[in-house]
């Protein structure tokens, strides 16, 4: 019997089971000479055969052990020898235990100590690593590029390079490792494992880690640059990370682990949990339909979820769906420093305590701010004596000031200052250390911090993945052998009631998915009314809907003038009443409300004419054309939100369940051949009304 060793289940090694037929023969045929020789020794022929058989034996022999050798002693600097020259010599090996030529006690275990050997480096490697004060300054942008068309010695560059070199001055000071320490929940050890072991495998033969983002105007960076030329999603904490990631772990382990990463960024402006659901069934799918893992998802839709008073929770739904679909993903979730705020704070706790029911790991900005800001711990308190009434994390007053501490006010806008430089004046967030210049154009300063929160966010998301690897390796184990825990299940106990979470569904297959950022074309029906123009997805039948989108990539479906009317056609099952979702875009600024309706089409109706203008005096009469009206105004913000219109008729509105059981369940019940579901949105007023996204399930 072949002896095995016994490898490290943190870290599988390929190898070879059985060595090649012409090895087989080979130990056979030196078997056959371990016995007492029964050729007709006394022949020179005979002596001759057996020198030379054996003599080849040996020379091929050494010249497996002299490769071998070479590998095994020289493991750490043998990339340039490929894999399979690697595993075909050491196939080739004769087993320990058979072979009478050499004992070789240590052949069998080369794996087991070369896979010891590399996680002890790696392991060593990630302690260092957790020095945060070791991390390199951070480098003006512009000095990070070959300078073309840019003035270096401009004012406005002698200004951002004076505050880059202060923040590198306190960052040591601010963002310490014991803050982070504080500030930072590993979560569930099984995650923390899986994200190891695809971390240790060698960086050319796995496929790269990937990494999913998602969250809001601040995840894609409103207000952030160093100077008014940086692009907001470069300077964001994202692309900082991803730099940072490259910057520390990827130079520091090259191809020894698996350091690729690739970044799936799905972070939009306004997104909410509600958004993120509405996304999941193609993320989903893009990783299933290649049989591909999804490591990480980083979830920072905090600050619109508050905003939206986490009336429905959409966000423990994602997360429910995330660990049913990726049973091994590490779900990264973030606390931002605005859960501080008095309009903000009431959803803090329900927010950790989804964290903690569902063992994510947690990046708690809002507990490190408040370390700082409250603690009496020397370390804090010393900071705050020095810098006195003065935020460091995350801006905490929601207003500008100008540079002799007045507060910055604009008349002509009630949010506060959207202007970089309001009357030609620089502004900079009001008692904020360091002091910032605003250099985009954005309102509400604390949803929307200046670069150097981006920079903290970054190196804490960074350090969290880092002590994850830690514990995930059990570098701090006896012998760093430690075992695999068991998959652990999905908690059939929901923070939030089940009929509420039951009332957000993630409709994982859907029939139809109409999505502005993906569907341009809108066919006007006003003047046309062939079958063409019926069978098209979205036709405008009446006023001014058009497809639109922004600077901030806000694409959309978007009328603004009363009694405009679009129809979304939608695919349908005929043997059940489908759920249907509409996500709109509500707002402070100049949004109102809307009527939403629906029509069955079968086979007999399919060549009937669509609604036109001649129809939207109906939409008054509930008897006469079932309809419901969405709110589409805010008190501030703008942000998506989800209505779901649901096959169960268990939404929460009473009005849309009666739509839906005159308009949709009604009439499958009565006819038995529906194709699809014709859904009508009525601009009621001149007023904005935006539809992003309509699902049928």
């Amino acid at each position: 019997m072949r002896r095995r060793d016994t490898i490290s289940p943190l870290l599988p090694i390929s190898s070879s089971s059985g060595g090649s037929s012409q090895s087989r023969q080979l130990n056979r045929g030196m078997g056959r000479f371990s016995q007492p020789c029964r050729l007709n020794c006394g022949t020179a022929s005979a002596k001759v055969v057996v020198i030379f058989f054996l003599s080849a034996v040996f020379i091929q022999y050494a010249h497996q052990r002299v490769f071998y050798l070479h590998v095994t002693e020289n493991r750490h600097n043998h990339s340039d020898i490929p894999k399979e020259e690697v595993l075909d010599a050491i196939s080739k090996m004769p087993p320990s235990n058979e072979s009478q030529i050499i004992s070789s006690p240590t052949m069998s275990t080369p794996t087991h100590h070369e896979a010891d050997d590399v996680k002890a480096k790696v392991c060593h490697d990630i302690k260092s690593l957790l020095d945060v004060s070791q991390w390199p300054d951070i480098v003006f942008f512009e000095d990070q590029i070959q300078p073309t068309d840019q003035d270096p010695n401009s004012e406005e560059n002698v200004s951002a390079r004076a505050t880059v070199a202060e923040f590198n001055r306190i960052r040591n000071k601010v963002l310490t490792t014991d803050l982070l320490d504080e500030g930072i929940n590993e979560g569930d050890l099984y995650a923390a494992q899986s994200f190891a072991q695809r971390f240790l495998e060698k960086g050319n033969d796995g496929h790269p880690l990937s990494i999913a983002v998602t969250g809001n105007s601040f995840t894609i960076g409103s207000n952030c640059g160093e100077n008014t030329r940086q692009p907001s999603d470069v300077c964001a904490w994202p692309s900082r990370l991803a730099r940072r990631w490259t910057e520390l772990v990827a130079s520091t382990f090259g191809n020894m682990t698996n350091t690729k990463i690739e970044w799936h960024m799905l972070q939009t402006n306004a997104q909410s949990s509600n958004n993120v659901a509405q996304r999941l069934p193609s993320l989903i799918e893009e990783f299933h339909s290649k049989n591909k893992r999804l490591d990480v998802i980083l979830l920072n839709n905090g600050i619109t979820d508050s905003n939206q008073q986490l009336q429905k929770p959409w966000y423990e739904a994602v997360i429910r769906v995330l660990l049913e679909q990726f049973p091994q993903i590490m779900i990264i979730s973030l606390a931002d420093g605005t859960f501080l705020q008095s309009d903000h704070s009431p959803f803090y706790p329900i927010y950790t305590t989804t964290q903690d029911h569902y063992h994510l790991t947690r990046v708690d900005i809002a507990k490190m701010c408040q370390l700082l800001r409250d603690s009496d711990k020397e370390s804090y308190s010393s900071l705050r004596q020095h810098y006195p009434e003065s935020s460091l994390l995350w801006p905490q007053v929601p207003e500008m000031m100008y540079a002799n501490g007045t507060i910055a006010v604009d008349e002509n806008d009630p949010v506060g200052v959207g202007d970089p430089r309001p009357n030609g004046i620089p502004v900079y967030w009001a008692n904020y250390t360091p002091l910032v210049e605003k250099t985009k154009c954005a309102w509400f300063p604390t949803n929307h911090p200046p670069w150097t929160t981006h920079q903290y966010v970054a190196d804490s998301v960074l350090y969290s993945l880092l002590r994850v690897l830690k514990t995930g390796m059990g570098c701090d184990d006896s012998g760093m052998r430690g075992e695999i825990v068991a998959k652990p299940f999905l908690p059939e106990a929901t923070v939030a009631d089940k009929a509420e979470i039951e009332g957000c569904p993630v409709c994982l297959k859907p029939r139809e998915r109409l999505d502005a950022k993906f569907i341009q074309a809108v066919v006007n029906g006003t003047n046309n009314d062939e079958l063409g123009t019926r069978e098209s997805p979205v036709v405008v039948t009446c006023g001014d809907w058009v497809w639109v989108t922004d600077e901030r990539k806000r694409s959309g479906w978007q009328s603004d003038q009363a009694g405009s009317l679009i129809r979304f056609r939608l695919k349908v099952s005929d043997s059940e009443v489908p759920t249907i979702s509409l996500t709109y875009m509500r707002s402070h600024a100049t949004f109102g409300d809307f009527r939403v309706t629906f029509e069955t089409i079968s086979k007999g109706n399919i060549s009937d004419p669509l609604m036109t203008c001649s129809d939207v005096a109906k939409f008054g009469n509930r008897t006469l054309l079932p309809s419901v009206t969405l709110e589409g105004k805010m008190k501030s913000f703008s942000l998506w939100d989800t209505f779901i219109f649901s096959g169960n008729l268990d939404s929460f509105d009473d009005i849309a369940n009666e739509v839906m059981k005159k308009t949709v369940a009604d009439k499958m019940r009565e006819t038995k051949d529906i194709e699809y579901v014709d859904m009508y949105v009525l601009n009621e007023n001149d007023a904005r009304v935006k539809i992003q996204t309509v699902t049928s399930c």
